[in-house]
């Protein structure tokens, strides 16, 4: 006897709903998609089981895969008949290409579509024992699994789900994750494969045993690095706005190129990689003051009111105070140059700068070609402003 026989009543295998344990199941699945799981679990009592045996099942059936298509839609109308027949669940879901590892999954993971699953015996042995602990967790842990899985491949999607399940401060590493998911994803498909463009730029390769959080800080490191290259593309900075010079035995060296601004950021182990949006605006120059040939600190110049170079930013090694002699010297440099006005072009704001699209294209060709497709969040032309929506 199924467990909705003994409070529900039945006409040809139609099922009248009353409040029950089928109804108290229903109402855990989440109520954007409660009326289409209610009316397909009211059509037949097993179908109606579902909710309870396999709730995904039961929800790709009422809910069209992200990827939806008419062939789909009948194998859909195949796998529901399949069911009211009474053929067996895992064929089935076999017919709409659910994995056999999803039937664990409660009722409140099922917020969205569902994409293309993981459905190898490799991943279905191993994402057993990464199952979420709690029904509160299920639906941001499916979430996390499918875009993993659909942005890199099943060890990485793997990875995430031990990172969400077991990593030491979960809380931060979830939340983390979430605003870092893309370009982590990206960063763990580039970093192993170094012949590539953006490959070259990984300090770090990503590893299966990797923590969260230290993943999240190469990642970030290496989209530092993506950024600076594509803000900066195609632009030749011909106006340093000051001279080259030497002041109290200081000597200023302007950060012009890419390759020069990326090697400051790792002599002096912080952020001016970041820069590369304020300088190709215009807004603002790079120099790194150097003592006997090697960096004391990182000096950013940008424009007042008066249109004349003031000093935004003086920094030393992670963003340390510098001395007080670091500042003598740097207005003893600005203040032994010839007075002038920086002309500021009109420009359009940072996250509306057009990337060159030839730079753009080489470096996400061959993340493109692998997936074979070009994702609405990597476009074929980019500005600034899909960059940092990575």
């Amino acid at each position: 006897m199924s467990a909705l026989s003994s409070v529900a009543a039945f006409r040809g295998g139609i099922v009248t709903p009353s409040f029950s344990n089928l109804e108290r199941r229903l109402r855990r699945f989440d109520p954007d998609v409660r009326p289409a799981v209610y009316a397909i679990a009211t059509q037949h009592r097993y179908l109606a089981d579902l909710a309870k045996s396999y709730p995904g099942l039961l929800f790709s059936l009422a809910v069209p895969a992200s990827w939806s298509s008419p062939a789909r839609n009948a194998r859909t109308g195949q796998a529901a008949a399949a069911i009211t027949r009474g053929e067996s669940i895992d064929r089935a879901a076999s017919l709409i290409g659910l994995p056999r590892w999803l039937r664990a999954l409660p009722p409140e993971a099922y917020r969205r579509p569902l994409g293309t699953l993981p459905t190898s015996d490799f991943f279905r042995v191993r994402i057993a024992n990464l199952l979420p602990k709690r029904r509160s967790q299920a639906a941001a842990w499916l979430e996390t699994v499918m875009e993993a899985a659909e942005w890199g491949d099943e060890t990485y999607a793997l990875w995430t789900a031990r990172v969400e399940t077991r990593d030491k401060n979960p809380f931060l590493v979830s939340r983390r994750y979430r605003r870092d998911r893309r370009n982590l994803a990206l960063w763990a498909w580039y970093s192993q494969r170094p012949a590539t463009v953006a490959g070259v730029w990984c300090e770090r390769r990503w590893q299966p045993t990797m923590g969260g959080v230290g993943a999240i800080g190469e990642a970030r490191a290496w989209k530092d690095r993506v950024d600076l290259e594509l803000e900066l593309a195609g632009l030749e900075i011909a106006d340093l706005w000051l001279e080259p010079g030497e002041a109290l035995g200081y000597h200023f060296v302007p950060l012009a190129t890419v390759s020069a601004i990326d090697d400051e950021a790792r002599r002096m182990d912080h952020c001016i990689r970041t820069y590369g949006d304020c300088v190709a605006l215009g807004q603002s120059r790079l120099w790194s003051i150097e003592q006997d040939g090697r960096p004391v600190a990182s000096l950013e110049l940008a424009t007042g009111r008066s249109r004349a170079p003031i000093v935004k930013q003086l920094r030393g090694i992670r963003n340390a105070a510098v001395d007080d002699d670091v500042w003598v010297a740097v207005h003893t440099w600005i203040r032994a140059q010839p007075f002038r006005l920086i002309d500021v072009p009109d420009r359009p704001l940072a996250y509306q700068i057009p990337l060159d699209r030839l730079t753009w294209q080489r470096v996400w060709r061959p993340y493109w070609l692998e997936k074979r497709r070009i994702p609405s969040w990597l476009p074929l032309s980019a500005t600034a402003g899909d960059l940092y929506a990575i």
